[in-house]
């Protein structure tokens, strides 16, 4: 890590460029598999100068140690292996369903314990400790918190301070998914929680174009631990995939302002079309947890979702945008909208929320479409 007194916009171009052998501006990719006796590099799964330059550049904006996975489901499942069958697992029920069931696999193979945590729980972790007082759970406390904040779909905020408090109050590792929030507004690890996971497919690499994730250590000796994981189980990002994902992450400051600028109108314009309380987004005051936001983020976020009532309404609006494309995944510079209850593992997700993730095109034509799109649906 580097003591640069530097902006973490200035960070984001500048770190992981390096200048140790080829005086090029740019790290050059590499796609060697093995390398020569006597080099520091041995085999291809085990190091990449590539994977160094990325990892390089997320650990200073995030203030860990990062270590890169061929998705942000691999950076998952590497942090999951690190519990045993002795191990509980405390996760919000409202973040990314393929976290939830991914979990909820290894529970029933009997690799971990779990339990899913309500939003009234993880909006006040005390309430944990309330309840281990009236239960014969001999489990707690439990060995892990995975926390996501905003959550997904729902984007909820919940207090990252309370949960670091909570984490070291019992010895637990601290998880926090920053895929939504990014290092552009939200730093956990900053607060006091021990590993960030992104899903670097998302905003940080920001084209649509690139599958890979990252996990954020505080603790070196812990990012240590997951890169032996990713070494022994494969789990390996393809050095053009960092390389995309590098050059995204030049702009991403750039392209978090306008996506945030883009979202505060859209959000604007639905609340005007459907009313505060259908609607729902980090900087609006109607939002759970929207307290938090400037005590624990700097910004609002490039997401919006929306409940239009019913599964027939959502995919009518959905499939009738022009500009917006009705698409899975977000973070990318074009805007995707799509109705998050088609998805397996999202049950509990009303059944006519549409989740927008905002992107840099001109306002106006998203407004314009926005509107055309609602008023096929009569609104």
């Amino acid at each position: 890590m580097f003591d640069y007194d530097w902006s973490n916009a200035t960070k984001a171009v500048t770190m992981g460029r390096g200048q140790e052998v080829i005086k090029s501006v740019n790290p050059p990719v590499s796609f060697a598999s093995t390398y020569l006796k006597g080099e520091t590099s041995v085999y291809g799964r085990h190091d990449n100068s590539t994977w160094r330059a990325f990892e390089e550049v997320i650990g200073e904006l995030e203030g860990g140690y990062a270590v890169a996975f061929a998705s942000g489901q691999g950076a998952t499942s590497a942090v999951l292996s690190l519990l045993d069958r002795r191990s509980k697992l405390y996760m919000v029920d409202d973040g990314y369903s393929g976290t939830r069931l991914l979990a909820d696999s290894l529970q029933k193979k009997g690799n971990l314990k779990l339990e899913l945590l309500g939003p009234k729980v993880s909006s006040n972790p005390q309430l944990l400790f309330d309840e281990a007082h009236t239960s014969s759970d001999e489990a707690f406390p439990a060995d892990f918190y995975w926390l996501e904040t905003p959550s997904n779909p729902m984007l909820r905020v919940y207090p990252l301070r309370e949960w670091v408090s909570i984490k070291a109050a019992t010895g637990a590792v601290l998880v926090v998914d920053n895929t939504f929030a990014s290092p552009v507004i939200q730093n956990p690890l900053k607060v006091g929680a021990d590993l960030v996971v992104h899903s670097a497919t998302k905003v940080l690499s920001g084209h649509s174009d690139v599958i890979m994730g990252v996990v954020v250590a505080k603790d070196e000796r812990l990012a240590d631990e997951l890169r032996e994981v990713r070494t022994l189980s494969g789990s390996i990002p393809g050095p053009m995939e960092v390389f995309l994902a590098l050059r995204g992450v030049r702009t991403l400051f750039l392209r978090f302002e306008r996506q945030q600028e883009n979202a505060a109108a859209l959000t604007e314009e639905l609340v005007k079309r459907l009313g505060m309380e259908r609607v729902f987004y980090p900087g609006l005051p109607s939002c759970d947890g929207y307290h938090l936001v400037k005590s624990q983020m700097r910004g609002s976020g490039y997401l919006v979702s929306f409940d239009l009532g019913t599964n027939d309404q959502a995919e009518a609006f959905c499939d009738s945008l022009k500009l917006m494309t009705y698409a899975t995944s977000l973070g990318g510079v074009e805007t995707l909208a799509e109705r998050r209850g088609r998805h397996r593992g999202e049950e509990s997700t009303p059944v006519g929320l549409v989740r927008i993730s905002v992107g840099i095109e001109a306002i106006e034509d998203l407004i314009s479409d926005l509107d055309s799109a609602l008023g096929v649906i009569g609104y």
